[in-house]
C-alpha cells in the first residue's frame, strides 16, 4: 500500500473505531487508491510498451486495437489495408531499441518470419498524451521514391485499388 492510503487507513480507523461500516470504508479506499494506482502502471504509455502491444495486436488479428494505436494520420488509410499488412500471424519480434524526445520517438524491432529477420524502425508520435505508431510516413516515403504523391496514392485506394500504373 502506498505511504497516503496506509495513513488515510489509519485515519479513518483511530478516529472513527474499528466499527465493520469503517473498516469497510478504508478497504474500499485503499482498494480505489491502489487498485487506481495499478491502473495507471499496466496502463501508461511509453513508445515501448505501445509498440509491443500493437506487435501482439498484430500477431491476434485484433485490428480494433491496432487502429487504436495508430496515429490519427493512419487511420486514413482503409481498415482493411493496415489489417492486411501482415499476412503472417506467426512471428517473433524484439525491441532492439528505444529512444524518445518531447512528443517523437524511435523504436527499432527486428521481426522474424518465416525464419527470416528484418530491422525496422518505428516513428510514433504522441496523441492525447498516449503514444502512436505512424504508418504513414514511411508508405509516404516508399510511394515518393516510386513517383507517386500521397494523394493520388489515397485516391486509387477509394477507386478500388493500385493495380495499373504507378502515377
Amino acid at each position: 500500500m502506498t505511504s497516503l492510503s496506509v495513513r488515510l487507513f489509519r485515519l479513518l480507523l483511530d478516529r472513527r473505531g474499528a466499527s465493520p461500516a469503517n473498516v469497510l470504508l478504508a478497504v474500499v479506499l485503499a482498494v480505489l487508491v491502489l487498485g487506481g494506482g495499478g491502473w495507471w502502471w499496466t496502463h501508461r504509455s511509453s513508445p515501448d510498451s505501445t509498440v509491443q502491444a500493437f506487435m501482439e495486436a498484430v500477431k491476434r488479428g485484433d485490428s480494433k486495437s491496432i487502429m487504436d494505436m495508430v496515429t490519427s494520420e493512419s487511420r486514413q488509410l482503409p481498415e482493411q489495408m493496415i489489417q492486411s499488412a501482415n499476412p503472417f500471424k506467426d512471428f517473433t519480434y524484439k525491441i532492439e531499441s528505444s529512444q524518445a524526445q518531447g512528443d517523437q520517438a524511435t523504436v527499432g524491432i527486428s521481426v522474424t518470419i518465416m525464419g527470416k529477420s528484418i530491422s525496422q524502425q518505428l516513428t510514433l508520435h504522441k496523441e492525447g498524451g498516449a503514444w502512436k505508431i505512424d504508418i504513414v510516413s514511411p508508405l509516404k516515403a516508399a510511394l515518393q521514391q516510386q513517383g507517386i504523391r500521397w494523394e493520388d496514392f489515397l485516391q486509387r485506394l477509394k477507386a478500388g485499388g493500385m493495380a495499373g500504373g504507378n502515377k
